[in-house]
């Protein structure tokens, strides 16, 4: 795993975490109080050196649905415990 930015929206830079298995990437919004804080303060380089080469337990949630698409969902990185 690595964060990332998108920058589909230049004025608005978004903090995504990229997480790959043995046969996809994800790339997924931030939503975690503290790593954007982290990214914020100190930048993606110092974020993404925090992270150990080991294992990582991942927290991740859902967003609520949208009122145009009640069926789906968005999954989010809410924190990582190491």
């Amino acid at each position: 795993m690595r964060f990332v930015e998108d920058h589909y929206d230049p004025k608005k830079p978004k903090l995504r975490a990229e997480i790959c298995d043995v046969s996809h990437a994800y790339r997924l919004p931030v939503s975690g109080t503290r790593l954007h804080l982290g990214w914020l303060e100190n930048g993606l380089l110092a974020l993404n050196r925090m992270l150990p080469d080991g294992y990582l337990h991942l927290r991740v949630g859902l967003a609520r649905p949208w009122k145009q698409r009640l069926n789906e969902c968005t999954v989010m990185l809410n924190g990582v415990l190491w």
